[in-house]
């Protein structure tokens, strides 16, 4: 979630290299809540630090709080 709006780059490269180590974390989690191509798709949007638009973002983590029920705290995440 903050990442989305963080001004400072190091900041925001950091929130999104830690975003991409949780991603990679759920994936071989074998919850199986979502699947192998949904999570290469998320990170897939991340492959670029520099042009990941925020509206992305918020796409991986609308379907992330989708698939293991946070939606109800997903705004305050972050």
């Amino acid at each position: 979630n903050t990442s989305k709006a963080e001004t400072n780059i190091v900041k925001r490269l950091h929130g999104l290299s830690e975003g991409i180590g949780f991603i990679q974390s759920l994936k071989y989690s074998g919850s199986g809540k979502l699947t192998a191509a949904q999570f290469d798709d998320m990170l897939t949007k991340l492959n670029n630090f520099w042009t990941v638009p925020g509206s992305d973002l918020l796409l991986i983590r609308d379907q992330i709080s989708a698939a293991y029920g946070l939606d109800s705290i997903k705004e305050n995440i972050k």
